[in-house]
């Protein structure tokens, strides 16, 4: 056990062992946590709140890996079905391979709640499917013709293939467009997902919104 995994098992032991109605204050323990590890750690801290705060009771949670997967399943939902989308909460996980463990974890508690991955992983487990075709979603979304020609002109005036080239990980994608575009990443996701969604046929969509609706 690393000394970052060592303090978090403390914290915990402390926790479960205090009095009740105890108050705690922790203060950035994810210090010398491995990155994964920070992320599963937030994971964590997001959907125990999410459990214990009281408007999650009257709304559908859809789980997804991060930012970008939620957006783009925003832009989905408002594209096809708006009453899904107001009746539904999405929230980001941090890692693709833990959605199904949120999504488990969730509807344990009672809660009713899928998980959404991108097309690059598995979509053989329960209450889990993929987002629309067979790579990451910033993939799909960035390499979209209709995306590349919207960002391609004014104000903006940029070739995306071109500015992404030489970048390994599809994670780093939005970094570099809300760089080059002084842009916040939420804005450039939000935009991109939302041009991507309006560009296609209902049908092609229909996947994923027939699957939020009848789990």
């Amino acid at each position: 056990m690393g000394f970052g995994e060592g303090r978090v098992a403390y914290m915990v032991n402390t926790m479960e062992s205090a009095p009740a109605q105890s108050l705690f204050v922790p203060e950035e323990p994810e210090t010398s946590l491995h990155g994964h590890a920070q992320k599963r750690l937030a994971s964590t801290y997001q959907i125990d709140s999410y459990l214990h705060a009281d408007e999650s009771k009257n709304k559908a949670v859809i789980c997804v890996e991060d930012t970008f997967a939620s957006h783009l399943a925003i832009e989905i939902m408002r594209r096809c079905d708006h009453h899904l989308l107001s009746g539904s909460q999405v929230l980001r996980i941090g890692s693709a391979q833990d959605v199904p463990s949120a999504v488990k974890l969730l509807r344990n508690a009672g809660l009713w709640a899928v998980g959404l991955r991108g097309g690059d992983m598995p979509s053989a487990c329960e209450f889990i499917h993929n987002l629309p075709d067979d790579a990451a979603p910033e993939k799909v979304v960035l390499a979209d013709p209709a995306v590349e020609a919207h960002f391609a002109t004014e104000p903006y005036s940029v070739s995306i293939a071109e500015l992404l080239t030489g970048v390994a990980d599809h994670h780093n994608y939005l970094r570099e467009i809300a760089a080059r575009l002084m842009l916040e990443e939420s804005v450039v996701a939000t935009e991109a997902c939302r041009v991507y969604a309006v560009a296609r046929d209902e049908s092609e969509l229909s996947a994923v919104v027939d699957f939020l609706g009848s789990t």
